[in-house]
This record gives C-alpha cells, sequence and structure tokens, in this order.
C-alpha cells in the first residue's frame, strides 16, 4: 500500500501568500509530485478566478 504524503500551506509574514510545507515543515516547492503540483496549479487558478490578493476584495470585473 502507498504512504499518503501530506503536504500544508502556511501563511507567510506578509499574510498575503503561502508556503508549501510536508507534515514535519520541511519545503516542498521542490518535490512535489505531479499529481501534488496540479492540484495546487488548480487551487491557485481558482483564487484567481474568486479570490483577491488583497484583504480590501475584489474588483468587480477582471479578466482571466
Amino acid at each position: 500500500m502507498k504512504e499518503i504524503v501530506k503536504i500544508k500551506l502556511i501563511e507567510n509574514s506578509d499574510h498575503l501568500t503561502y508556503s508549501i510545507v510536508r507534515h514535519d515543515n520541511t519545503d516542498a516547492s521542490k518535490t512535489l509530485s505531479e499529481g501534488e503540483s496540479s492540484f495546487i496549479s488548480f487551487l491557485y487558478f481558482y483564487n484567481l478566478v474568486f479570490g483577491s490578493r488583497t484583504r480590501s476584495g475584489l474588483q468587480e470585473n477582471h479578466i482571466i
């Protein structure tokens, strides 16, 4: 049986960006599997569509 490797996002000190780390808090950005990388890419795109990089929120109109 394959072991499940856990990753998590940790909020950076700027409170707008995140770091990807393994369960032991080591950097995971260089060792992601293809599936993990694809899923994170999807989440990034989703956030571009529905999220905001500022605390004030989204502008009404934006281009994807």
